[in-house]
């Protein structure tokens, strides 16, 4: 039984998807305050019998209850708050949570002998790299946002750890999720990400705004290595695969499309595919924010897993979730 935390926040709720496609039996657990209940509904459409438990990750007790109650074999750790501008403004809040989730898991996975633990982590670790593609033994750099912070430590948690464990780990580097699940029923519910306050611009008939365009990139706006989120969900279970036999294993793979893509170039692929106009301007730039970062995915694919998916079905599915959604 693989546990899930966050399971039905953005990512968390897609890979579930695919645990389910794969017959890789799950359970799910998320307190909802960065989901809802119509995500869990909607959840419940594609995953016949599905019941997410209402757990705090930092409530010790409850997630030791839970792991007395079931056989848990490997952990996929989703649940921990991952908005750059928030971690600036509250920064308290992410190292609390995000770090004491962690380490509250780790306490049960070493008391219960869980097998194989599957992290969430984020390519902010590498802060701003003057060369690119990043790989993952490219230097982490000063992290740009308490939320980046929060990653490092909690990968280097994840390595000591490692040390003195006959645990399988591996941490995900994920690059920038969009998209939605070609149901159109479950999608990311929050609205920070630059592609969803490109759908929010265009909804309420407002104008899009672009922060920075004096970057040192090709049209001075910040660029990211935009993947579909089902494409993200289906590296877990790669993951699982690949650790499949093995004792102490520990990896980190990057997970995105191997490709950079600009602020404007987002935008501009957004119209094309969905035949709308948006109006945009420019303003300054955001504390947190990095300039351009894009991932060597070439670790990875040696496991098997490749993107499936293309720019024109993220921002496709992401306008038709966001209309569906409001």
């Amino acid at each position: 039984m693989i546990l899930v935390t966050g399971g039905c926040g953005y990512i968390g709720s897609h890979t579930l998807i695919e645990l389910y496609e794969n017959n890789i039996p799950f359970i799910s657990i998320d307190d909802l305050r960065r989901s809802s209940q119509t995500q869990v509904d909607n959840i419940s459409k594609l995953i016949p019998n599905f019941t997410n438990h209402k757990i705090d990750v930092c409530d010790l007790d409850s997630l030791e209850q839970l792991f007395i109650d079931n056989e848990i074999t490997g952990v996929i750790h989703f649940a921990a708050y991952k908005s750059v501008d928030e971690s600036v403004k509250n920064p308290l809040l992410y190292y609390d949570n995000n770090i004491n989730s962690l380490l509250n898991l780790l306490k049960c996975c070493d008391k219960f002998n869980v097998k194989d633990f599957i992290f969430s982590s984020s390519c902010s670790v590498y802060g701003n790299l003057k060369e690119l593609p990043v790989t993952e033994e490219s230097p982490l750099s000063k992290a740009e946002s308490p939320y980046g912070n929060t990653k490092q430590i909690c990968e280097e948690i994840l390595t000591d750890y490692s040390k003195k464990s006959n645990m399988n780990i591996v941490i995900l580097r994920y690059f920038n999720p969009v998209g939605c699940h070609d149901s159109g029923l479950i999608g990311d519910q929050h609205r920070e990400s630059v592609i969803n306050m490109i759908c929010k611009s265009y909804s309420e008939n407002k104008v899009f705004n672009i922060y920075g365009n004096d970057y040192e990139t090709k049209d001075g706006t910040c660029i990211r290595d935009y993947i579909h989120v089902s494409d993200l969900a289906s590296a877990h279970v790669s993951s699982l695969t690949h650790l499949k036999n093995k004792s102490n294993q520990f990896d980190i793979f990057n997970i995105g499309t191997g490709s950079g893509l600009s602020v404007l170039e987002l935008l501009v692929n957004f119209e094309k595919y969905n035949n709308i106009k948006i109006h945009y301007q420019f303003n300054s730039r955001r504390p947190g924010d990095v300039e351009a970062i894009w991932a060597n995915v070439d670790k990875i694919s040696k496991t098997g897993w490749t993107c499936k998916r293309s720019i024109k079905d993220m921002v496709t599915s992401t306008w038709q979730y966001f209309k569906s959604f409001e």
